[in-house]
C-alpha cells in the first residue's frame, strides 16, 4: 500500500471464521485500521478492536457502521 495515503478503516465481518482470522495480519501490513466482526467478540490482538454483533439482529448493521464508520 503507498505510504502517502491516509489511514484507512475496514470492518471485517466473520474475523474470528477460518478467512477472517487469515485476512486479519494482512490487513495489519497493509496500515489498516481494524474493526473486526464477531458474534464472539474475540478479544485477541491488541490492534485489532473487536466488535461482538449478530447481523441477524434487527438494526444491529446499521448501528455497527454508524458506531465504526468504515471508509
Amino acid at each position: 500500500m503507498n505510504a502517502e495515503l491516509p489511514l484507512k478503516r475496514v470492518l471485517l465481518t466473520g474475523a474470528g471464521g477460518f478467512i477472517g482470522r487469515h485476512c486479519l495480519p494482512a490487513l495489519r501490513d497493509a496500515g489498516f485500521e481494524i474493526h473486526a466482526l464477531s458474534r464472539a467478540g474475540h478479544k485477541i490482538g491488541h490492534d485489532v478492536q473487536w466488535h461482538a454483533v449478530n447481523l441477524l439482529d434487527d438494526g444491529a448493521a446499521e448501528r455497527l457502521l454508524t458506531e465504526v464508520r468504515p471508509t
